[in-house]
């Protein structure tokens, strides 16, 4: 994952599909340079051609432009940013392209609104240097919101109705998430309807473990955007990329003797969130579809739940026997309680899913895992398997589980309510408590 995404020239492009030893000689390069500039050996343009030399020469200039990019982008955050042109006369192999291109530029663009080094060009900057290149005023545009005051930098999540991105608003100069719908939900009346009730949702819910609601904003008027709304930054990392990220470090590891402090980190993450939803709960909303891609983390280990837009308000004191939207199936069929199914859902449902969280944190995959050989499909019978809470315990998939970690778990997911925690402050209590446990069963002590 790490390698792929190096190769990308940005978050939220495809990255290219090279041939097998192009592209780990492509790779080594990337890593490479990322390497140096993590160890503060700051690397300068004039070293980047030597990253590609044991490529053949006809991939080298590719092979630069992505160098160029990951290297505009490192030397800007580390304040020591240069523009593109000192890369093009310094780069023989640069030379050899009849103009600049447009991903480089907005490469470089990109590059510039990084806080706290970064110096925040304009578009009309961009304009007046090269004028008689409207492709890439169309493209930065197409990167900026609101008359440009909100840039998108890099894609954080895509939802079924919605795409996050990590953004910079201009006006504040300051670093923000940016939630709109997917293109080809553009003025559709019931997008603007989620995001209005979302926002709704989320503005009336203030704790450090939700991102919490910045702006809401039709967008460019005559651009045919649709609504969007700006949310406080909370991390550039989703609890599922943490979770994946660890668990790829332990497979390396079969030996290791130490702890895992990666995991006691996302242990400590999943007690967080169990805080926020209930929080969320005694605020009389439920989330309905919590799993980790819709947990953000930053550097600091904090986290902030996102996506409300399936949330339901609860009007009964306990928040019980309640239908979310008319018997309406809301949910992500991976992490959803067995009620969902039929439309219901009260504070158990969301303390289940908070358990399908603890489930993939513990075993690396999610309780219902139905895609293989790169198929994501999900079975006919999907629905009968949820309801019928198949899943596989956790000792099962990784046997060196702590007991009590695994019964925390089940008892979260058990398929009757009623067996459950009842709320997510006894789920996160227990989860603190086997944290905490001084007997032999700590969980620090077990490898996968």
């Amino acid at each position: 994952m790490a390698i792929v995404s190096l190769v990308k020239r940005l978050k939220g492009k495809t990255a290219p599909i090279l041939p097998p030893t192009r592209y780990v000689d492509w790779t080594n390069a990337m890593l490479r340079l990322k390497a140096d500039f993590l160890r503060q050996a700051q690397p300068q343009i004039d070293d980047l051609e030597d990253y590609i030399e044991e490529l053949p020469q006809k991939h080298r200039v590719d092979a630069m432009q992505d160098l160029v990019a990951a290297h505009l982008q490192l030397s800007w955050a580390e304040g020591m940013g240069k523009v593109l042109f000192d890369y093009f006369a310094e780069i023989e192999t640069l030379r050899q392209l009849e103009r600049v291109p447009v991903d480089l530029i907005e490469d470089e663009f990109l590059a510039r609104h990084q806080l706290p080094h970064g110096d925040i060009p304009s578009i009309d900057s961009y304009q007046k240097v090269y004028p008689d290149r409207t492709d890439i005023v169309d493209r930065l545009r197409s990167r900026c919101l609101d008359d440009g005051r909100y840039v998108k930098l890099h894609r954080i999540g895509v939802g079924s109705v919605g795409i996050v991105w990590e953004g910079f608003d201009r006006g504040a100069c300051r670093a923000v998430a940016i939630k709109e719908p997917l293109a080809h939900l553009h003025g559709d009346s019931k997008a603007l309807k989620a995001s209005a009730h979302e926002a709704k949702i989320t503005a009336r819910l203030d704790h450090p473990g939700i991102v919490s609601m910045v702006e809401v904003t039709r967008g460019e008027k005559g651009e045919g955007q649709s609504s969007f709304y700006v949310m406080r930054m909370a991390g550039r990392q989703t609890l599922g990329d943490r979770i994946h990220e660890c668990h790829q470090r332990l497979a390396t590891k079969r030996k290791a003797s130490s702890g895992n402090p990666c995991l006691q980190d996302l242990l400590k993450a999943v007690a967080q969130v169990c805080d926020a939803i209930e929080y969320a709960h005694f605020h009389g909303v439920l989330h309905c579809d919590l799993k980790p891609e819709n947990v953000v983390s930053n550097a600091n280990g904090d986290i902030g739940v996102i996506d409300w837009g399936t949330a339901v308000r609860i009007d009964d004191k306990n928040g019980k026997k309640r239908k979310p939207r008319a018997r309406r199936l809301v949910g992500t069929p991976e992490y959803m309680a067995p009620e969902q199914i039929d439309g219901l859902a009260d504070i158990r449902s969301d303390v289940y899913c908070l358990g399908a969280i603890l489930y993939e944190t513990l075993t690396g995959r999610s309780p219902r895992e139905w895609a293989r050989d790169g198929v994501d499909e999900r079975p006919d019978d999907w629905a009968e398997r949820v309801q019928l809470g198949i899943l596989l315990p956790p000792r099962k998939i990784r046997r060196r589980i702590p007991k009590s970690l695994e019964a925390i778990c089940l008892k979260a997911m058990a398929v009757d309510p009623d067996i459950r925690h009842q709320t997510a402050s006894e789920l996160a209590r227990d989860l603190r408590a086997a944290l905490t446990d001084e007997r032999a069963d700590v969980p620090w002590a077990w490898k996968i």
